[in-house]
């Protein structure tokens, strides 16, 4: 790989990281103003209550499945790849669930 590519790929990273950061701060201060979503359609995570980020995490868990079955058939991917990124995957999506799962439960018991 020469140094212009490498540059171009650094460049590239740096890009969709700085649009992501931006784009969580501006939907945090949204979610302050608006408040978290129980019922209903919202498209953005963040205004979402926990509940429904626990649910959202498991309807959205076998389309990751499907997505690392489709991994091994790349050219050029070893099964050592395959099996990391599996892995990684599948402690994450176990991870973020239990997260998610006592923080609902944490919020759901109404304060006497």
């Amino acid at each position: 790989m020469t140094v212009p590519m490498l540059f171009i790929y650094v460049l590239i990273g740096l890009t969709v990281l700085a649009a992501d950061w931006m784009y969580r701060t501006i939907a945090k201060v949204k979610n302050e103003e608006h408040g978290k979503v129980d019922s209903g359609k919202a498209i953005i995570y963040y205004r979402l209550s926990y509940r429904r980020r626990l649910l959202r995490s498991l309807w959205t868990l076998p389309f990751g499945m499907v997505i690392l079955v489709g991994l091994y058939f790349v050219p050029g991917m070893t099964m050592n790849a395959t099996l990391t990124l599996a892995a990684i995957f599948i402690i994450g999506s176990i991870i973020e669930i239990g997260y998610t799962y006592i923080k609902w439960k944490k919020t759901s018991i109404a304060p006497e």
